[in-house]
């Protein structure tokens, strides 16, 4: 998902930054207990909503071409 950026890729490594337009989220405990979830898709990158919970921001199918944010 992130490929295409090139050289441009370690700034995500680098800052904090991210943003979110949404309401609702998938809390990482949730991804991780989930086997359908967990299985099937890999994080990719998490962050916090409000009230300081973490949940899923982005991730990719393992096999297939897709990918959520």
């Amino acid at each position: 998902m992130f490929g295409p950026l090139g050289d441009k890729a370690h700034i995500f490594e680098t800052y904090n930054m991210t943003l979110n337009n949404h309401e609702y989220g998938i809390s990482t405990d949730r991804f991780i207990t989930d086997s359908k979830l967990s299985t099937f898709y890999k994080r990719t990158s998490y962050s916090f909503d409000n009230a300081k919970r973490r949940f899923v921001a982005s991730m990719e199918a393992y096999d297939y071409p897709f990918f959520g944010v």
